[in-house]
């Protein structure tokens, strides 16, 4: 079990605990042609549609409750229409299987899902100006539909007033790290340099 800081808001916390695989993570991406190629950027979207369907699998398997409700339209669901498939390929958990035994790993979960939608949306500029995105390949960059910014800030406001004892804290910030190690095995899995 990974020990918990009680000083600081858990926001803080899982921030700086996150740090190192946040950035490994982004290195990798950066690294692949997913925003340079439209094939790079059809399979980032397939990644990402894939890395979510098995988060929101083991969000919906939980019997832990979630700091907030899965968004309709699921993420999954708007990367899969951004490259004009159905369902997801291959029926194979590429990534690091995720198990969300309670509230506080769970809140771990969210807050890399959420803070990755919102963080999404930077890279939109710079798919536009490769000419990657059109109106019609962008669903699940935007975050609109699912009103990213409002689920955001309603989840910083949640992780701002946590009064999570170090143990759940920990909890929290597990279920972090297990969440960007998923997208990352997935990431790899799809992703090409």
């Amino acid at each position: 079990m990974v020990e918990a800081d009680a000083s600081g808001s858990l926001r803080d916390e899982l921030r700086h605990r996150t740090a190192a695989i946040h950035r490994d993570l982004d290195t990798f991406v950066s690294s692949t042609s997913a925003f340079s190629t439209r094939e790079g950027y059809r399979s980032f979207l397939i990644a990402n549609a894939v890395a979510h369907k098995e988060i929101e699998a083991c969000v919906e398997a939980s019997s832990a409750f979630p700091p907030m409700k899965l968004p309709r339209p699921c993420r999954s669901e708007l990367a899969l229409h951004d490259v004009g498939l159905k369902a997801c390929p291959g029926s194979a958990h590429v990534g690091k299987e995720l198990h969300a035994a309670t509230d506080a790993h769970l809140t771990g979960i969210f807050y890399v899902v959420e803070g990755a939608s919102v963080g999404s949306r930077f890279l939109v500029h710079k798919l536009k100006q490769n000419q990657l995105v059109t109106g019609e390949n962008i669903r699940f960059l935007s975050g609109a539909e699912i009103a990213a910014d409002r689920r955001w800030k309603a989840l910083k406001e949640i992780l701002q007033r946590s009064d999570y004892n170090a143990s759940q804290r920990a909890e929290a910030v597990e279920g972090a790290v297990a969440a960007f190690h998923h997208f990352f095995q997935v990431f790899k899995y799809y992703l090409k340099s």
